[in-house]
């Protein structure tokens, strides 16, 4: 009966729900897909009204997900019908009554998700409440996953957005089955900031733009991109080579965040790298001299940078890694300038960048500055994730960011090398 009601709820609320919430889907990482649950898993969230949960219903459509309901609810007759046919489970908050964790552990080993609301109550505020620590123990007792989610709340009358985060597993934050209250608690917090983080990440995305994949924002930027993609196969024919190992769906298709590092040869590179990686809304930092001298350079999406200030210019420092934090790409020309014939020296901005928000650095060298109607080379190596070359702990670090300048500088120098032999030799 309640597979049923399920079934029935989730065909006839499909349409009123898209209609009347308008939901707008984000992941905090787009290759892991997180809103594709596989296996057993529990949801947490923020709470601002009862529509959450039919928003959590929507998200994660074609799970069956059981939610932790209060007493209050089942106060409601018509609320309390609906919870029981969809298999919502009871919990007494003013009662010393711990039942409802031996039926979600009953509904967990049958693969199914249980949502907790970990607040326990409607939060008008808008920053969260304490989390209780239902979910820290059942996701140790259980080993489930707990996957984070942020549901914005704008007025009754806006629509929803939701950010899904990536699995958290307690395990490794914590290895006994029943742990201290101190470290109950830690977990919570720890919980708490992983969902208001989300929460903050919706704001970057709207800010920012770099989510989505049509937006009259960009649409000047997007013309141009599609001119000069047009341009690229007319008039700058291009020789992509990879290096060993590398290959075009793992290190030049770009899913998530990203970091492309490119050399800089001639005026013509940034407009061609923005429509190198066609998919994504490439963000390239330019100079302000360059930014100033070329007026096609303001419409291009592009962030400037203060070359008097450096390293040190606070707004290139904030741009930079909230396009990063909400899924955007940047470009960084981490010679600093123009330089031809051989490999610069290193800025540590890309590193810094990399490091800073966990962002995968992709490879992209061109042999000489693009010229028209030759054939043009270009040489892209395996992407580099900071997190896989060094420890959590190297990676708090200063020095490691010196560290990676000097690998990625010495990448540069031998796939550089790699394409000027390649150019003689089909010569």
């Amino acid at each position: 009966m309640t597979w049923l009601a399920r079934i029935l709820f989730k065909i006839t609320g499909w349409l009123p729900g898209l209609i009347a919430f308008r939901p707008k889907f984000y992941s905090e990482d787009r290759k892991a897909k997180t809103k594709h649950i596989k296996g057993k898993a529990i949801v947490i969230a923020n709470h601002k009204n009862i529509s959450d949960f039919f928003v959590i219903y929507l998200t994660f459509f074609f799970k069956r997900v059981r939610t932790l309901v209060s007493e209050l609810i089942y106060q409601k007759k018509l609320l309390a019908f609906f919870c029981k046919c969809v298999g919502n489970i009871l919990v007494h908050r003013e009662r010393s009554d711990l039942s409802f964790m031996s039926e979600c552990e009953k509904r967990l080993d049958k693969g199914d998700v249980i949502c907790i609301f970990p607040e326990g109550r409607f939060v008008k505020e808008k920053d969260l409440d304490t989390f209780k620590p239902a979910a820290v123990y059942l996701a140790l007792r259980t080993n489930t996953p707990i996957i984070p989610v942020y549901i914005s709340h704008n007025g009754p009358l806006s629509r929803k957005r939701i950010n899904v985060g990536k699995p958290i597993d307690l395990t490794k934050y914590c290895n006994e089955k029943i742990p201290s209250s101190e470290k109950v608690k830690q977990l919570c917090e720890m919980l708490r900031s992983k969902v208001k983080e989300l929460g903050h990440q919706i704001e970057l995305y709207e800010k920012y733009k770099a989510w989505n994949k049509i937006d009259f924002h960009w649409f000047v930027f997007d013309s141009l991109r599609f001119f000069c993609k047009i341009s690229q196969w007319l008039v700058f024919p291009t020789k992509v080579h990879y290096e060993e190992g590398a290959n075009k769906k793992n290190d030049k298709t770009i899913k998530g965040r990203a970091i492309i590092v490119s050399k800089h040869n001639g005026l013509t590179d940034p407009p061609i790298l923005t429509v190198d990686y066609w998919t994504r809304r490439t963000r390239i930092i330019i100079g302000d001299d360059a930014f100033n001298s070329v007026k096609i350079v303001k419409h291009l999406g592009v962030i400037k940078y203060n070359r008097t200030k450096g390293q040190n210019d606070p707004k290139l420092m904030i741009d930079t890694r909230n396009i990063l934090k909400c899924n955007g790409v940047v470009g960084i020309y981490p010679e600093g300038k123009i330089v031809k014939n051989e490999i610069g020296e290193f800025m540590n901005g890309a590193a810094y960048f990399a490091i800073s928000t966990n962002t995968p650095i992709y490879i992209n060298i061109p042999l000489k500055e693009y010229k028209p109607f030759h054939r043009n080379h270009v040489m892209i190596g395996k992407k580099i994730i900071p997190s896989e070359i060094f420890s959590e702990e190297q990676l708090k670090q200063k020095e490691t960011i010196v560290k990676l300048t000097e690998i990625l500088h010495q990448k540069f120098v031998e796939l550089y090398s790699q394409l000027k032999t390649y150019e003689k030799t089909k010569k």
